[in-house]
C-alpha cells in the first residue's frame, strides 16, 4: 500500500462569488451542513489508510477547540496557492508522496481519496493528476457547470486533487503558476507544451500520452494522468449554486461518506 502524507489548502480568501453566501474571511470556513467545508474533506483524507500526517494551510481560525487529530498540524498561509502549496511541501519535510487536495471539495469521500491513491501505486511517478470523464461527472451531477476538454480518448474534467514526489516541482514555480492561472482554459495550459500540441489539442486529436510524454520532454518529470470515475473530485464549490448543489446533497447523506 502506498503511503503518503497531505497538504489541505485552506488559505484561499472568500473575496468572490461566494461572498454572498457568508462573509467570512476565508473560503475554507464557509459553513454547509453546520459545518465548516474544509472539515468535509479533512475528514475524508484522514479516513483513508495510505495517509499519515496532513498539513492543513491556512488561517488560525481554523483551529480547533479541542485540537487536531494526532498527525494533523496548520500552517499559516504563505501568500497565493502556489506558495501555500510549497508553504505545506516545506512545513512537511515530507520523504514520503504528498496528497494535495482544496478545501473546497467537501463532498470527497474516502473511497474516491482511497481509490486515487490505489491507481496512482501503479505506475510509477513524479506527479499524478485525475480526470473524470465527463459523462460520469454529468450523470453524478447532471446540473452542474464545469469546464471540460476533449482529446482523443473522450471529453474529461479535471479533478481538485494532485499526488507528487517531493521536490518534483522545485524549479517549475513559475510553470506552475501559468497552469493554475489558465486552468479554466485548458487550451491556453496545451499552448504551453508547443504551437502542434496547441494545434492537436483544437483539432481534439491530442492524446493523453502524447502529452504526457511531451511534459517529460519539457521538464523532466513522469506525468501520470489517472482517469477517475469518482465525481466528487470534480465537484469544487466557488460559486453560490454549486454551494446549494453541496448543500442539498449533504442534507441527503449522499456525501460520499
Amino acid at each position: 500500500m502506498l503511503a503518503v502524507d497531505g497538504v489541505l489548502l485552506a488559505g484561499a480568501p472568500n473575496q468572490g462569488p461566494l461572498r454572498e453566501i457568508a462573509s467570512v474571511d476565508h473560503e475554507a470556513l464557509i459553513t454547509i451542513g453546520g459545518r465548516p467545508m474544509f472539515l468535509y474533506v479533512l475528514e475524508a483524507l484522514l479516513a483513508a489508510p495510505q495517509m499519515k500526517r496532513i498539513g492543513i494551510v491556512g488561517p488560525r481560525e481554523l483551529d480547533q477547540p479541542l485540537g487536531w487529530p494526532e498527525g494533523v498540524f496548520r500552517v499559516d498561509p504563505a501568500g497565493d496557492l502556489i506558495a501555500n502549496v510549497f508553504c505545506g511541501l516545506e512545513a512537511l519535510g515530507s520523504e514520503r508522496p504528498v496528497l494535495i487536495a482544496t478545501a473546497d471539495i467537501p463532498l470527497l469521500g474516502r473511497e474516491a481519496v482511497e481509490g486515487f491513491l490505489d491507481e496512482c501505486a501503479k505506475i510509477p511517478g513524479d506527479f499524478y493528476y485525475p480526470l473524470i470523464p465527463r459523462d460520469i461527472m454529468e450523470r453524478s451531477f447532471p446540473h452542474l457547470r464545469r469546464t471540460y476538454f476533449t482529446l482523443r480518448e473522450g471529453s474529461f474534467t479535471g479533478g481538485n486533487l494532485l499526488l507528487l514526489r517531493p521536490g518534483a516541482a522545485l524549479g517549475f514555480e513559475d510553470l506552475l503558476q501559468e497552469v493554475i492561472a489558465f486552468r479554466k482554459k485548458p487550451w491556453r495550459i496545451v499552448s504551453l507544451l508547443g504551437l502542434s500540441f496547441g494545434l492537436r489539442f483544437l483539432l481534439k486529436q491530442l492524446a493523453i500520452g502524447d502529452a504526457v510524454l511531451r511534459i517529460e520532454e519539457l521538464t523532466g518529470l513522469r506525468g501520470v494522468a489517472v482517469v477517475c470515475p469518482w465525481a466528487e473530485i470534480g465537484f469544487d464549490v466557488d460559486k453560490p449554486d454549486q454551494f446549494h448543489a453541496v448543500k442539498a446533497v449533504l442534507e441527503r447523506g449522499n456525501g460520499g461518506r
